[in-house]
């Protein structure tokens, strides 16, 4: 299982020896990481996320680790562990666009949510594009 090795970075980055630990330091419930490690159960983008913010790596490589364990344990092979045998020869190309990429699409705000930010102010706010 990938995803082990997250784990273990978050009890690490978390100064705790168990699961149920992490678990608890986390807002989850005692059984959560146990599972994610025996395949039983996945992980979230968003979880993801939070694990990635703790232990410094990024977001992209912990949500492949989920989804090619996810491939594995259905018996299927493909898009997942492929990326993982890519991103390990051209490591830091390939993962620094797929998380630009990744990043943009969460923290970029839509149309609706940067509206009322332009209400507040007096002062114009023009994008153009070609």
């Amino acid at each position: 299982m990938r995803v082990e090795k997250y784990l273990d970075s978050l009890q690490h980055a978390l100064g705790v020896k168990t699961d149920k630990e992490v678990a608890q330091k986390m807002g989850w419930s005692h059984s959560v990481p146990s599972n994610w490690r025996r395949g039983r159960g996945f992980m979230t983008n968003q979880t993801a996320g939070q694990i990635s913010e703790i232990i410094a790596v990024p977001v992209i490589e912990i949500i492949a680790a989920v989804e090619a364990d996810r491939e594995e344990i259905t018996g299927q092979k493909s898009f997942w562990t492929d990326f993982f045998q890519r991103t390990a020869r051209n490591a830091a190309p390939a993962t620094l666009a797929l998380l630009v990429a990744t990043v943009t699409n969460f923290v970029t705000p839509s149309p609706a949510q940067a509206a009322p930010a332009l209400d507040r102010d007096s002062r114009t706010l023009s994008v153009m594009s070609n």
